[in-house]
């Protein structure tokens, strides 16, 4: 073992060129020999004393590191300085000293990082990513965390993250999942300045590839109801982007919206709307008594600081896309309560008129109903309740009633839809209008949902005066691929699409004012035949259940349940 001796000490750099001190070769990944006294680096590595003295070796791998690196590692041991370090060999000499516990040099280093950070008095990206890089492959290496400690209150002291990450991440699918986690922590309360980046990088990343890997670690792991309270407009843009991607990535879409909205609850210090909340179990059956249970509501919790719970998709609202048909499964929670489902509908963005409520409560009544049983369906609240509901939500709300035409409708789990109707038969008014034929598939009715197909509908709306353009007024609705029993519909809107010319189209005809629902029948308690409503949407939940979807079928194929329709909102 070497004798004690005080390092950092000058033994002499011109004993570097004696042949017979050195007698210790030192082997570099470039293929070079080094040679240095194993006595000398003995003295100021433990490692190396170890190796040369007890298990008397006479040459030593260094095959991670460069010729440059380890010359400067061997002179640094004999002159006891580190004046030679430069930027192209620090990250090798600051491991080699870590590696083979040259305490001092590790202090060297560590003081040459610091100095030059602190010579980065103007921000770019040349220095800062150095100071980042670097201070990454140390913690990620040796797992100490001080360089990159270094580095990242540099960039912070500049307020130049979001510029920082504009160029980082321009190659983000290179980097390890370390990188991506000290970017996230890197950003800290600015998730915004991530999430832009990423926003724009999705624009056309989705379109042409999916999501890509490190967009999904990035988005699982953010903090986004954070760049939802500082800026909402780009929370929404991103959601809307990722309601772009296939319908497989679905349910990760709606998960990460319900984490971040959650968490957007809790931290929000904006007041809650006076609304009705499921810690209520009885819910008010007209207006009067909505109004008077919030007011009693807000009186009890008016020292109370902390939000009442509000169900998830009371908190997001959302876009509709332009020139889709309103489909409900694809950003429903069908696993809310009744009382959350309430909740929901009384201050959805996504909600906006009465008849999309009776989409969703029956969407939702469906679902869990189907799951128990395909031929019983009935609520698990009472209908009278149920009715008072829907009614107080319409006036709440401000919504139109039905047009008259709808009183002879049932829905909602059996019951007459005649209470939310008008009497009057100037209201607004929805027309029902079936598709002629199916354009690029032989299967008819509700069998051209699950296929690539467009349907042709001859309408003219009653906005377009004369028309001296050839074919008839109309419009076609094309079937968008997804993985669920039934795919989405999209309003056709480009000239190529009606180039055959048995129809046109008019820009009076919007996707919104389209609700798609089956017209079928029930037999009554006294044999009468009551027409029912059931919105295609809650067929959609069938996800690959193959026993439900043969159910599904057999009922779809019957005479009842064949007429499947618009209606549009004129």
């Amino acid at each position: 073992m070497a004798p004690k001796v005080t390092v950092p000490m000058d033994f002499g750099r011109h004993l570097l060129r004696s042949p017979t001190h050195n007698n210790l070769t030192l082997n570099t990944k470039d293929g070079q020999e080094v040679t240095a006294s194993s006595v000398i680096l003995s003295f100021n590595s433990p490692v190396i004393d170890h190796m040369t003295t007890t298990l008397h070796m006479t040459s030593v791998d260094m095959l991670e590191f460069s010729e440059a690196a380890v010359r400067i590692f061997v002179e640094s041991a004999y002159s006891g300085t580190a004046d030679e370090i430069t930027r192209e060999t620090f990250r090798d000499l600051n491991k080699m000293s870590s590696v083979f516990k040259v305490e001092w040099l590790v202090g060297k280093c560590y003081q040459y990082f610091s100095d030059l950070s602190e010579a980065v008095k103007v921000p770019n990206y040349t220095d800062l990513l150095f100071l980042f890089e670097e201070g990454a492959y140390v913690y990620e290496n040796l797992k100490r965390k001080n360089l990159l400690e270094i580095g990242m209150k540099k960039i912070q002291s500049f307020s130049w993250k979001s510029q920082f990450f504009e160029e980082y991440l321009i190659k983000a699918e290179r980097l390890s999942i370390l990188k991506l986690d000290l970017v996230i922590e890197l950003a800290g309360n600015d998730v915004e300045s991530v999430v832009q980046i990423l926003t724009r990088q999705l624009s056309d990343l989705v379109l042409n590839q999916g999501l890509p890997t490190y967009c999904e670690y990035l988005l699982e792991n953010s903090d986004l109801s954070l760049c939802r309270q500082s800026n909402k407009l780009l929370f929404d843009e991103l959601f809307d982007m990722l309601d772009n991607l296939p319908d497989e990535k679905m349910r990760w879409t709606y998960g990460l919206l319900k984490k971040n909205s959650k968490k957007n609850v809790q931290k929000c210090d904006e007041p809650t709307p006076l609304l009705a909340v499921s810690t209520h179990p009885l819910i008010p059956s007209n207006e009067g008594d909505i109004m008077k249970e919030n007011s009693k509501i807000n009186s009890e919790n008016h020292d109370d600081p902390r939000p009442r719970p509000v169900s998830t998709f009371s908190l997001i609202p959302r876009k509709k896309k332009p020139n889709m048909i309103p489909n409900l499964y694809h950003s429903f929670d069908m696993d809310m309560s009744f009382d959350e489902v309430y909740q929901w509908l009384l201050i959805s963005d996504e909600i906006d008129s009465i008849i999309l409520a009776i989409e969703a409560i029956s969407t939702w009544n469906w679902y869990r109903c189907f799951k128990k049983s395909a031929t019983t369906v009935k609520f698990d609240v009472d209908l009278e309740v149920l009715q008072g509901m829907m009614e107080g939500l319409r006036s709440i709300r401000g919504w139109c009633k039905l047009p008259h035409s709808f009183s002879s409708y049932h829905c909602l789990g059996g019951g007459s839809l005649s209470y939310l109707c008008s009497s009057s038969r100037e209201e607004t008014t929805y027309l029902y209008l079936t598709p002629e034929l199916s354009l690029t598939s032989e299967k008819q009715g509700m069998e051209a949902l699950r296929s690539s197909t467009k349907l042709m509908f001859r309408f003219k709306h009653p906005a377009v005066g004369s028309c001296n353009l050839p074919g008839q007024c109309g419009f076609i609705l094309e079937t968008v691929r997804s993985s669920l029993s039934l795919w989405k519909l999209r309003l056709c809107t480009k000239e190529d699409d009606y180039a055959s010319g048995r129809i046109h189209f008019h820009n009076e005809i919007r996707a919104e004012n389209m609700h798609v629902f089956v017209r079928g029948v029930q037999v009554g308690l006294t044999t009468s035949i009551i027409p029912v409503l059931y919105p295609l949407t809650w067929l959609g939940f069938l996800w690959n259940e193959k026993e439900t979807l043969e159910k599904l079928i057999n009922w779809t194929r019957s005479s009842s349940f064949r007429s499947f329709g618009v209606f549009y909102k004129v």
